[in-house]
């Protein structure tokens, strides 16, 4: 039997691009793409060994030698992930978190955005933190992924031990179905959807797109109270600061 490599799991607060993430790195001849979240390390996970005898037969059955699972919430479970897969490679996605909020905002309401956006966004990432020096975690900055796709994706590859190849930036013009609907049946245009479309229909198109830049959402999508009680808040601004991003508020 083909011998199967290490995995490799994408974590990280929702809406931080750990979805697009999953896309690009699916697209590599090498990696099979897990096109659900399995869960697998929370209290809602499925059953562990069933999981891992029908992933290791399709990779295999794709021809792959390793494969990839995104569950966002696993960020807060990566010793776990290391205790059952001590050669897994971590990928733990980062994004700006005033964009975070914004975008959290957006699919919940201005009502739940401080709970289930900001505290949710602080919370997931000072638990990743912890893995800040493990030399099997890898920390991509959304941002970085945006502007610098080429060079990112090359040291990502590098880091779970294979090598970069072009095409995976074609990931949006891949024909694989079942990567590109994993949130929606079908892959429906944007601009079908109206102001208040559905939010899952509006991922998947989404993750069919080019890389685009889509940064300082923040600044039209938060209200003056929310932005102020980001700044105000030590624990964000100590986030930002680690992670290189501005915190002035300018807007």
């Amino acid at each position: 039997m083909k011998t199967i490599l290490p995995p490799i799991f994408i974590v990280g607060c929702g809406h931080s691009g750990t979805t697009i993430m999953l896309r690009i790195l699916s697209a590599h001849s090498k990696i099979y793409g897990v096109a659900e979240e399995t869960n697998l390390f929370t209290q809602r996970g499925r059953k562990f060994n069933n999981f891992l005898i029908n992933v290791n037969k399709e990779t295999v059955k794709s021809g792959k030698t390793m494969w990839v699972e995104k569950t966002p919430k696993h960020i807060g479970h990566i010793s776990k992930i290391f205790k059952k897969f001590p050669g897994a490679r971590v990928i733990v996605m980062i994004r700006n978190g005033l964009d975070v909020f914004a975008s959290i905002k957006t699919r919940v309401g201005a009502g739940l955005a401080v709970s289930r956006g900001l505290n949710r966004w602080i919370a997931d990432n000072n638990s990743a933190l912890r893995f800040k020096d493990d030399e099997n975690v890898k920390f991509v900055k959304l941002e970085e992924l945006q502007r610098n796709p080429s060079i990112v994706l090359n040291d990502i590859v590098q880091f779970v031990g294979l090598e970069y190849e072009k095409t995976m930036l074609d990931y949006h013009m891949n024909g694989d179905n079942r990567m590109s609907k994993i949130y929606a049946g079908k892959v429906v245009k944007e601009e079908s959807l109206g102001a208040k479309g559905m939010h899952t229909y509006r991922r998947n198109w989404q993750i069919n797109q080019p890389l685009f830049r889509n940064t300082s959402r923040w600044k039209k999508d938060l209200s003056e109270k929310e932005k102020n009680i980001f700044f105000n808040n030590k624990d964000a601004l100590r986030l930002m600061k680690h992670y290189c991003y501005e915190i002035e508020n300018d807007s």
